[in-house]
């Protein structure tokens, strides 16, 4: 991806709010979390701006410059950035403020890589030290990934127990546990997910909700738990092969099922762009009562 190495999101006033992605051009350039977007090239933005017509006027070829105004508390700076392939991390986050003035930790995993779980490590720690006093695991979208990387995420908020099942014809469970020693396995914690949550995210949202430690909050789950052989053929075509399939540490199949939200919570199409998110409010809601 050619940018500048930020994630965007509109806030309820219709603002642009910019985070950047660790080492990349933007947070070299003195990006900071939260700050405001007010022009970009020194055009101020239009009152409520489409995202996608921003993120198209932010990113260019590589090597380009584009000047960044935005505003941070009462003041405004003037950010120069040089446009670069931007690695995109598979996990984000951000703090956001409940109603009440609470501070809660937003972490966002876009898929289950082998950089995840040191990513989910590193969003722990910097959270816990600007003093966040819950956290959300946000995997609406999340398609899956690595299994290892699950088990090993899962970790991070369970102190121990069982992660996941996996069960083979004529042989006998084979359990993963919690390798002990997370981060945040005493902080409150609510998990985000939707109908595009699958498999690796299903495992972990199984595992906090199975154990008592998180809600989930959204909607059903996509319900793909199974670990397949894929063999190519000589045509182009290819034959997937189940040879196991996953539960959740109570048994449950999450193959063709999926899991069932503690508290059902539909998002609008149309919230995002009008910069709202009933899911996440939720979900504060729910670690903030």
């Amino acid at each position: 991806m050619k940018g500048v190495g930020a994630t965007l999101f509109i806030n309820d006033e219709g603002q642009i709010v910019l985070t950047p992605i660790r080492d990349a051009p933007a947070e070299k350039a003195g990006l900071k979390a939260n700050d405001i977007l007010l022009a970009i090239d020194g055009v101020p933005l239009a009152p409520k701006p489409e995202l996608n017509e921003v993120l198209l006027r932010i990113r260019g070829d590589v090597g380009t410059i584009v000047n960044l105004t935005v505003g941070r508390g009462a003041d405004r700076y003037e950010l120069r950035i040089v446009r670069a392939v931007i690695e995109t991390p598979s996990t984000t986050w951000r703090i956001v403020t409940s109603t009440a003035g609470a501070k809660a930790g937003v972490i966002a995993i876009q898929s289950f890589t082998a950089r995840t779980p040191e990513e989910v490590k590193r969003a722990i720690l910097e959270l816990r030290r600007d003093g966040v006093t819950g956290m959300v695991l946000d995997l609406r979208d999340n398609g899956g990934g690595l299994l290892n990387a699950s088990i090993e995420v899962a970790s991070q908020f369970i102190a121990d127990g069982v992660v996941l099942l996996e069960r083979r014809r004529e042989q006998t469970d084979v359990s993963f546990r919690a390798s002990g020693g997370g981060f945040a396995t005493s902080m409150p914690l609510v998990v985000l997910v939707n109908a595009n949550s699958a498999s690796a995210s299903e495992i972990v949202a199984g595992a906090l909700q199975d154990n008592g430690r998180a809600k989930l909050v959204g909607s059903k789950t996509y319900g793909k738990g199974s670990a397949q052989y894929i063999y190519d053929l000589s045509d182009g075509s290819s034959v997937h092969v189940t040879f196991a399939k996953w539960y959740t540490p109570r048994g449950r199949s999450i193959d063709g099922v999926g899991l069932i939200p503690d508290i059902d919570a539909a998002r609008p199409e149309d919230e995002a762009r009008r910069g709202q998110d009933s899911q996440l409010a939720a979900a504060l809601a729910i670690l903030f009562p």
